[in-house]
């Protein structure tokens, strides 16, 4: 079976636990997460919407959707989801390491290492995460950068 044989499943799983409980926050998100995966964003937005309504300040729900409007380009609303992820929850890390992935895509490499390095302290996995991956390619050379990951 493949994997958009597999999130297909999932979307339709999910469709079934949503109409049986329609005021599940994670449920709403995994749809999210499903929709995305599957490339439907527009639809992944609406559902973290909804997951939203439901639990306002669930960290995890608005960083999931700042993804999905980075898959559409959409840069500056995710970058407020993230500064709101950050107001609701100062140490979550993944909002940090998306934050670095982006500032590094648009070459603002400050901004990149010092939001590559609050995740880090947070959670040192994404040192070993960062050096795979292709979102900091254009600033892998920086010694700064090297030196963060401790190269």
């Amino acid at each position: 079976m493949g994997f958009r044989t597999v999130i297909a499943k999932a979307i339709c799983c999910l469709a079934l636990a949503i109409t049986i409980e329609p005021n599940q926050a994670y449920l709403w998100d995994w749809r999210g997460i499903a929709m995305r995966r599957f490339g439907r964003a527009e639809e992944a937005i609406s559902s973290y919407d909804r997951a939203l309504k439901l639990q306002p300040d669930n960290a995890g729900i608005l960083d999931n959707r700042a993804y999905a409007l980075v898959t559409l380009g959409r840069y500056d609303e995710a970058m407020a989801n993230w500064d709101k992820v950050l107001e609701i929850a100062p140490n979550y890390a993944n909002a940090y390491a998306n934050r670095a992935c982006y500032f590094a895509l648009q070459n603002q490499v400050e901004l990149a290492l010092e939001n590559l390095q609050r995740a880090i302290e947070l959670e040192p996995e994404y040192r070993e995460l960062a050096k795979t991956d292709t979102d900091f390619d254009g600033i892998r050379g920086d010694v700064r950068f090297q030196e963060l990951l401790g190269n």
